[in-house]
């Protein structure tokens, strides 16, 4: 599943009515099967992908879905860890209050 998709997957399970936990559990359990390379799955090579960040997002993310907060919250931490520069661009003001405000490194060459 390509990243892109599942962040939009888990956008969608966060907006949904109802059964938020449920769908996100079985969104993580088709994660962990990717994770371990379980037909029909295969190994994710992305950085973001790596098993640790997985473990963490398939344990984390589904109480988070139940809260209606999606995956990109997982996304932005990651980016913000590497000290890069991170901004949600959304109107829902409960994800927008996620966006990291971690400083990004100063630039190695001059503008």
């Amino acid at each position: 599943m390509p990243l892109a998709s599942l962040i939009e997957t888990g956008n969608h399970i966060a907006q949904a009515k109802s059964q938020r936990f449920e769908l996100a559990t079985q969104l993580m359990d088709m994660l962990k099967l990717a994770k371990d390379a379980q037909s029909p799955w295969a190994a994710f090579s992305n950085l973001l992908c790596k098993k640790e960040s997985l473990e963490t997002l398939i344990q984390e993310w589904p109480p988070l879905a139940a809260q209606e907060l999606a995956i990109i919250k997982h996304v932005t931490e990651y980016y913000a860890q590497m000290r890069f520069e991170v901004e949600i661009l959304t109107g829902d003001a409960g994800l927008k209050a996620y966006q990291p405000t971690t400083q990004p490194l100063t630039p190695r060459r001059k503008k």
